[in-house]
C-alpha cells in the first residue's frame, strides 16, 4: 500500500461563489470525465451510494495473520501484510501457512452488524494481497480457502451478510502477486489472463460489487494500457461498478476515484471524487506487537475532515488467524458509531466546505445547509463564521432534537452565531445553519401553484431564431458563434403575456450578457422591447433595465451581487411583477424593488430569454416555471 495526492487549494473566490450557489443546487460533484458512451447524469448516477456513503470499513485479513508480525520469533518491521517480503521468506515456506489458517471465530453477520453500528455504509475485504492467497474459492488456483482446514469460502458469508444488512461489498485485488509463477517478466502476460479470470469470479458469483479496489499497480510489468483494458473488461461484466484508479498508474489510469494513503490531502482532490484510506493503529494486517491505537476522538475528527473536503474514509480493520476483529477496533469503531447516530446527517450525502476560514473546525455541506462541526467550542458563545454573508433562515444544534432556533448576526464582516456555553459534544458539536430561499423543489420539479414554461424537450409555447435557441439534454440554450456572430440581441419569447406572476427559473453562464424581460412588447417581430434583469454582466448584473426605453432604472452594488451569483454553475433567478412593482432576486439576494411611477407603462406582457449581441456566447436556462398571482 502506497499513497501520493498534492493538490492546489481552492482560491478564496471560488469558495465565496460556491458558497451562494448552495442556496439553491447539491453541490456540483467534480470528478474524471464518464465513461465512454456515458453520460454525465448517468455517472453520476452510478457513483452516487458511493458519495453519500462517505464511510467504509477496509478489512486486510490473510496468511499473514497467522504469524500476525512476527517471525521466527522476533517482531518484523512494517506493515504485518508484507511480512513475507520484509522478512524474505521464501514461497515455499510461507506457502505453509495455508495450512495453518483456519477461522473457526469468523462471524460474517458480527462482521456486518460491527461496522452498521460504527456508521459504516460499505466494506471493501482483500479477495487477494500481494501474497497471492485467495480468500475465495477459485478455480484458477489452489492457493485458496479450499486448500485451508476452514475449506470454506469466507467471501461469500460476507457478501450474503452484506446484501442482507444493505451494505456494499466491495474487493480490493492485488495486482502484484509474489506467489504466482508467471506474474513477472515475459511470462506476465499470460499472468494477466489469471488475473482476469479471477477478477471475472468476483463479478460474478457474489450478486452486485459496489467497488473493485486495485493495489499493487507500481510494478513495471504493469502497464496503463493494461490497466484500461482491465477496466473495460470489469465494466462488461458489471456496468454499475466502481473502480479506484489503482487499476492503471494512478494519475495516467485514474479510474473512478483517487485513493490517498494514510493521510488527509490539506485541500482535499478538487476535481476528483477520492477515499482517504486507513489504519486504526499502525498496521494494516493483524499484528501482535503493534499496540498504537488511534482514539475514537481522533478518528471521529478525521472522518469530518474528509468529509469536509468532499472525500470518504476507508477505515481499516486487521482480523486475527481466528477471524476475530481485535477489541480495541471494535470499541473504536462503536465510539464513532455512537457520535454518527446523533450526527450522521452533517456526514452522509454531504458535500465539502465553501468557507474560507475555519479555525473552530470544519464546515460540510447539503443544499441550503452549512453543517459546522465545531472543534474549539468558542469560549465567549460567539460562533464567528468570517466572511459569510449569504442570509441566513435559522441556526440550531443538530443534537437538540427541538431544534430551538440559535441567534444569528449577520454583517459586513460575516456571520455570528451565539452558541451556548457548553458544547453538547466534547469531540465535536454541529451546528446547522439554513439559508434563505431554501424552501424550494427538488431540482426539475414544479412548485405547488406554478406551471411550467418548459417541458424539457421542445421549445413549445415559445419563439425565437431556431438558428439561436436549442434544447440541449433538457436546458434551453441560446448560442452565437465566430460564424453567427449577433448584430442585435436575439429574444425567444412566450408566445403568452401574463400580468401579475411570480417567475422562477435558473441560468447558467460565464462572463457573458443575458437578461431576463418581463412584461415584454414584441415589435418587428424579432424585437423585444420591456423591463429586463439583467445577468452575468459584471458591470450591469442584476440591474433592472429598459430594454428599447430609459435604459438603466434600478442597481445594486455589483460586488454585492457577486457574491451571491456563482459564474459557470446554475443560479436561480425570482421575478415577481404586481401591480406597478418589479422585484427579482438572484439566489435569494434580492437585487432591486422598483415600482413604476410613469404612466401608460404596460403591466401585462411576455416573458423574455436574452441572449446578448457582440462576441460569441452561449447561456442556459431550465426550470423555468410562473405561478399567475
Amino acid at each position: 500500500m502506497i499513497a501520493q495526492v498534492r493538490r492546489k487549494t481552492l482560491s478564496s473566490t471560488i469558495q465565496c461563489l460556491l458558497a451562494a450557489a448552495l442556496l439553491f443546487a447539491a453541490w456540483p460533484q467534480a470528478a474524471r470525465a464518464a465513461l465512454p458512451g456515458e453520460t454525465k447524469s448517468q455517472k453520476d448516477a452510478r457513483m452516487k451510494w458511493w458519495r453519500d456513503a462517505r464511510f467504509g470499513m477496509f478489512i486486510h485479513w490473510g496468511l499473514y495473520s497467522v504469524p500476525a508480525g512476527q517471525w521466527k520469533g522476533k517482531d518484523v518491521r512494517g506493515y504485518a501484510e508484507w511480512i513475507m517480503n520484509r522478512a524474505h521468506i521464501p514461497k515455499e515456506e510461507y506457502q505453509k501457512l495455508q495450512k495453518q489458517f483456519n477461522p473457526t471465530k469468523y462471524d460474517a453477520k458480527a462482521w456486518v452488524s460491527l461496522a452498521k453500528r460504527a456508521g459504516m455504509k460499505y466494506i471493501v475485504i482483500t479477495s487477494k494481497h500481494h501474497d497471492g492467497f485467495c480468500l475465495f474459492n477459485s478455480e484458477h488456483t489452489d492457493y485458496d480457502m479450499a486448500g485451508t482446514p476452514y475449506k470454506r469460502d469466507l467471501l461469500k458469508s460476507l457478501a450474503e451478510e452484506c446484501h442482507r444488512q444493505g451494505l456494499e461489498i466491495c474487493w480490493y485485488h492485488s495486482i502484484m502477486d509474489w506467489h504466482h509463477p508467471l506474474a513477472k517478466g515475459d511470462t506476465f502476460p499470460q499472468y494477466v489472463e489469471h488475473l482476469k479470470k479471477q477478477c471475472k469470479e468476483l463479478l460474478t458469483n457474489y450478486g452486485k460489487i459496489g467497488v473493485m479496489w486495485f493495489d499493487g499497480e507500481w510494478i513495471k510489468d504493469w502497464s496503463a494500457e493494461q490497466g484500461a483494458s482491465l477496466e473495460k473488461y470489469l465494466r462488461d461484466i458489471q456496468p454499475g461498478l466502481i473502480v479506484n484508479n489503482r487499476v492503471g498508474k494512478r494519475k495516467r489510469s485514474p479510474g473512478d476515484f483517487g485513493t490517498p494513503e494514510q493521510k488527509i490531502p490539506a485541500t482535499g482532490m478538487p476535481g476528483w471524487d477520492w477515499e482517504t484510506c486507513m489504519t486504526i493503529n499502525h498496521t494494516w494486517g493483524f499484528s501482535k506487537h503493534d499496540k498504537n491505537w488511534k482514539s475514537a476522538d481522533d478518528l471521529v475528527r478525521k472522518l469530518i475532515d474528509v468529509a469536509s473536503k468532499g472525500g470518504n474514509f476507508l477505515l481499516n480493520v486487521g482480523p486475527t488467524a481466528e477471524g476475530v476483529i481485535p477489541q480495541a477496533s471494535v470499541d473504536r469503531l462503536e465510539g464513532m458509531g455512537r457520535w454518527l447516530d446523533v450526527n450522521g446527517e452533517a456526514i452522509y450525502g454531504t458535500g465539502p466546505s465553501v468557507l474560507k476560514d475555519t479555525p473552530w473546525g470544519r464546515c460540510t455541506t447539503k443544499p441550503g445547509k452549512l453543517y459546522l462541526h465545531v472543534l474549539k467550542w468558542p469560549e465567549n458563545g460567539r460562533l464567528e463564521v468570517a466572511e459569510f454573508k449569504t442570509p441566513v433562515k435559522r441556526a440550531y444544534m443538530l443534537a437538540d432534537a427541538k431544534q430551538k432556533s440559535l441567534t444569528v448576526q449577520q454583517g459586513q464582516k460575516g456571520t455570528t452565531i451565539l452558541v451556548p456555553a457548553k458544547a453538547s459534544d466534547p469531540v465535536a458539536t454541529v451546528v446547522v445553519v439554513e439559508l434563505v430561499g431554501t424552501d424550494k423543489p427538488a431540482a426539475g420539479a414544479v412548485p405547488e401553484g406554478f406551471t411550467s414554461l418548459f417541458d424539457g424537450k421542445t421549445l413549445s409555447g415559445w419563439k425565437g431564431r431556431d438558428t439561436r435557441w436549442s434544447v440541449e439534454d433538457g436546458v434551453i440554450v441560446g448560442q452565437s458563434t465566430v460564424e453567427k456572430k449577433l448584430k442585435h440581441n436575439e429574444f425567444l419569447r412566450t408566445e403568452k403575456e401574463y400580468g401579475d406572476f411570480e417567475l422562477q427559473i435558473k441560468f447558467k453562464l460565464r462572463n457573458h450578457n443575458s437578461g431576463v424581460q418581463v412584461r415584454s412588447q414584441v415589435h418587428d417581430d424579432f424585437v423585444v422591447r420591456g423591463y429586463q434583469a439583467d445577468i452575468a454582466e459584471k458591470k450591469y448584473t442584476g440591474i433592472l433595465y429598459e430594454e428599447g426605453g430609459r435604459g438603466i432604472m434600478m442597481k445594486v452594488d455589483p460586488k454585492e451581487v457577486a457574491e451571491h451569483l456563482n459564474q459557470g454553475q446554475w443560479n436561480q433567478y425570482r421575478i415577481v411583477c404586481k401591480g406597478n412593482n418589479i422585484q427579482a432576486f438572484i439566489n435569494g439576494f434580492q437585487t432591486f424593488n422598483y415600482t413604476e411611477k410613469k404612466a401608460g407603462k404596460p403591466t401585462k406582457g411576455i416573458i423574455a430569454l436574452q441572449l446578448h449581441a457582440g462576441p460569441p456566447m452561449k447561456v442556459s436556462f431550465k426550470d423555468v416555471v410562473i405561478k399567475e398571482l
